[in-house]
């Protein structure tokens, strides 16, 4: 089983919306450029990364993925977060991994435990520390569920799950939950590492 790892990405500009009145624009771009560098250079280190594509609107984006070796696909306008990742699958993936570009803590065995762990299970999914969020969504069958990223994407991802009658297992561990949204994340990490 090899899956397609898919890992979308705002246009940095646009990225960390929610930092707006806490750092300034040009911190925020920068901060969101670490962190997808961090993501992509950590999955390159778990996978091959021709097995790796990025999802984007921003030109300079995926052609900075495209450097590092990693497939691209242009987002097409209108079609939203969870249209353009299934209209990313290739037709003959075996299995996918959608993974968020936002996650600072994460490390290449986390990657390899979500795909270890798919081997014995239809679905496995990483919440965000409060358990709202999904920051990554393994399915060993690609058409298993439709995608549901955003608000309450983690039940919703669970519900769907239990619609199509498989168990979602869950995985959680550090550098999979940590993602960086709001000011107290920022802060926290901070206190972390040194950003």
């Amino acid at each position: 089983m090899k899956p397609v790892i898919l890992i979308p990405m705002k246009s940095p500009g646009d990225a960390k919306s929610r930092l707006d009145g806490f750092l300034p624009a040009e911190q925020r771009t920068a901060l969101a450029w670490s962190l997808f560098r961090h993501v992509l250079e950590t999955a390159i280190e778990a996978v091959e990364p021709n097995s790796i594509t990025v999802v984007s609107g921003d030109a300079e984006v995926l052609s900075k993925a495209g450097a590092l070796g990693a497939m691209s696909c242009l987002e097409q306008t209108g079609a939203g977060l969870n249209g353009a990742l299934a209209a990313a699958i290739p037709q003959d993936a075996e299995a996918v991994l959608v993974l968020h570009a936002d996650l600072p803590l994460l490390e290449a065995n986390d990657i390899q435990a979500m795909i270890d762990t798919g081997r014995d299970n239809a679905m496995v999914i990483a919440p965000d520390r409060r358990g709202e969020g999904t920051n990554a969504l393994f399915l060993r069958r690609p058409e298993l569920i439709p995608f549901r990223f955003g608000e309450g994407s983690f039940d919703a991802h669970c519900t769907l799950a239990e619609d199509a009658g498989v168990t979602p297992h869950i995985l959680e561990c550090e550098g999979l939950a940590f993602d960086l949204d709001t000011r107290e994340d920022y802060l926290e990490l901070t206190r972390q590492v040194k950003l």
